[in-house]
């Protein structure tokens, strides 16, 4: 095998004025840590986002490269960062007709837009109403050194005022004046930070100045006390093992505030009261932010790294039609349903390492259903033969392929029922055992292989039991299986139902219990529409199972009537597709 190729990332940070500085000293601090890999562009011009920018001089001496504007078509990117506090669908669909089929990410994304983006990142606790892919504080450099919280005095003598490299509400002097009014706070004991974009102020002499350090969180640790809004500086001084109180530029800031444990000391502008009160106590501010620090350290960060994920294609694999609105997110995919067709599909971040080995067939099949595949043969051949009563290419001595065929059950009941059958199976063990054991001939390839190895062969029925949801391209995968079927022959297939009870009552649950192979989800209607374009007609779809305590309590108390609804309406967690090819319309014409 080859040596894995590594991602290409196109990071954009915010410079806009009101911002604030993180959003830029976050990705530079990726692109230092990934150079080979991440690519910077700083949107000084307003290609793509309006509005002023703030004075990049300071951070010259970091920016080690950029890429410029013009390039960005014509390079291939892995997918796109964005860390812009809030994106705009107008930006959104601008980079998509740019980069058409580059897959975008984002870093505490805070727009309505989220479920826009194919993958979210969030580092910070959020009151976003749509969940992320992936928390990932460790995406935020946290301080290397840290004091003790019981090393805090009895009285802050040491207090740090901060609003970001920038303070683009102007909180900094308010604050300041705020703190000197109260009787028992010094100038003396105030050190202000003045960010690299910050406005320049009229400090009295006995305030100490802090002048745009290169990392403010090595700082932190030397100081009682933090007063500052919520953001990164506020979770590196907790980390740091500083009791930080917040006063904020606004109530979404005032809220995460509050939501992390942090107190609200003003929003817009400092409440003295509040002020007065929270620091004539130090040890129950200093209690509080221990109670904040271990309740960010329960969400466990995960070990992913951006520089690892490695995004599949963001078109729809039934029709080819860009993804839409994200229905469900992990922090190894994103599930998708096509506006056109209805497929439900998932876009992989994290190669799937799936591998039709023994193990598939004995360890896995075994903690998923209590026995391995050879102890289930009997009861899977038997369902079999329940099949092939719908299955009638409409004349003796049909020719059969299944698909898949694991150790061949299914084979083995329609070589029973009388039909010429062929297998084809990518575990090479399983075709072995298949063709020795049951004497028929099986064909140890993947799909893709054994057409190419066969291009002009055809069959009176393929079957796909449970197999036509691991092909990541189903596109091409329906329209190799409509030159494999002879015209007026069968295609059956049986797959897992997206439009099933479990489906329908906890999508959430449902989209996380799919397994990482099942690149599909189709429904009656997706399917019926697919193989429409592909010159099928679906003469009946079948429900080979209904569990009863996966539906509503009220619908189990007349479960012999409600069965039967159920059935009619196809609500079984799978269902089977019975479809024919017809002989006068061409693959490719919708009925």
């Amino acid at each position: 095998m080859g040596e894995k190729r590594k991602s290409r990332i196109l990071a954009i940070p915010s410079v806009r004025r009101g911002n604030g500085s993180g959003h830029l000293h976050r990705m530079l601090t990726l692109a230092a840590e990934y150079p080979e890999q991440v690519s910077l562009f700083l949107d000084r011009n307003g290609e793509l986002f309006p509005g002023p920018v703030i004075d990049l001089k300071p951070y010259e001496q970091f920016i080690e490269s950029e890429t410029d504007f013009r390039k960005i078509p014509g390079e291939e990117w892995s997918y796109i960062l964005l860390d812009q506090r809030e994106t705009s669908r107008a930006v959104l669909q601008k980079l998509k007709k740019i980069l058409p089929g580059t897959p975008i990410a984002a870093v505490d994304e805070g727009s309505r837009n989220r479920r826009f983006i194919d993958y979210l990142i969030d580092t910070m606790p959020g009151l976003h109403r749509r969940e992320s892919n992936l928390f990932k504080p460790d995406l935020n450099p946290m301080p290397v050194q840290r004091r003790f919280y019981y090393d805090c005095p009895e009285r802050f003598e040491k207090i740090l005022v901060s609003f970001g490299g920038e303070d683009p509400r102007g909180l900094t002097l308010p604050s300041l004046e705020a703190l000197l009014s109260l009787p028992f706070i010094s100038s003396y004991s105030i050190t202000v930070v003045q960010g690299p974009a910050s406005r320049k102020l009229q400090l009295p002499p006995e305030v100490k100045i802090l002048k745009a350090p290169d990392n403010l969180r090595e700082h932190l640790s030397a100081y009682d006390c933090l007063v500052t809004s919520y953001g990164l500086t506020a979770l590196e001084a907790l980390a740091a093992g500083t009791p930080v109180l917040t006063i904020n530029p606004s109530r979404y800031h005032s809220r995460l505030a509050r939501k992390t444990g942090l107190p609200v000391c003003g929003t817009g502008k400092p409440d003295k009261r509040r002020l007065k009160r929270i620091l004539e106590s130090p040890r129950k501010l200093i209690g509080r932010c221990v109670l904040a620090e271990e309740a960010l350290n329960k969400g466990t960060a995960e070990s992913t790294s951006l520089s690892d994920l490695s995004p599949s294609d963001v078109f729809c694999p039934g029709c080819g039609r860009e993804r839409a609105a994200v229905i469900g997110r992990f922090p190894e995919r994103s599930f998708y349903r096509c506006r056109s067709c209805g497929l439900v599909y998932q876009q992989r971040w994290v190669p799937d390492s799936t591998v039709y080995n023994h193990a598939y067939f004995f360890d896995e099949y075994k903690r998923q259903y209590g026995k391995n595949y050879l102890d289930d043969f009997e009861h899977i051949r038997k369902m079999g033969e329940k099949r092939l009563k719908h299955i009638q290419p409409g004349h003796p001595d049909p020719a059969l392929l299944d698909i898949g065929c694991a150790y061949g059950p299914f084979l083995q009941a329609a070589k029973e029922a009388g039909f010429r059958v062929e297998g084809v199976e990518p575990s090479r063990e399983a075709a072995l055992w298949a063709e020795k054991n049951l004497g028929c001939e099986v064909h140890a390839l993947g799909l893709g292989e054994f057409t190419e190895q066969n291009p002009q062969r055809s069959w009176d029925a393929v079957t796909l039991w449970y197999v036509i949801e691991h092909f990541p391209d189903l596109q091409a995968v329906l329209k190799q299986l409509s030159g494999m079927v002879r015209p007026g022959g069968v295609l059956a297939m049986g797959t897992p139902n997206g439009k099933g009870i479990s489906a329908r009552r906890h999508l959430k649950s449902f989209l996380a219990a799919s397994p990482a192979d099942h690149y599909t989800i189709l429904s009656p209607s997706s399917i019926r529409k697919l193989l429409a374009k592909h010159g099928f007609r679906v003469e009946k779809f079948r429900v080979p199972g209904l569990h009863r305590e996966r539906f509503p309590a009220p619908l189990c108390f007349f479960w012999p009537l409600n069965r039967i609804i159920a059935s009619w309406l196809l609500l079984g967690d799978t269902f089977e597709i019975y479809a024919r090819r017809l002989e006068s319309e061409k693959p490719g014409k919708p009925l």
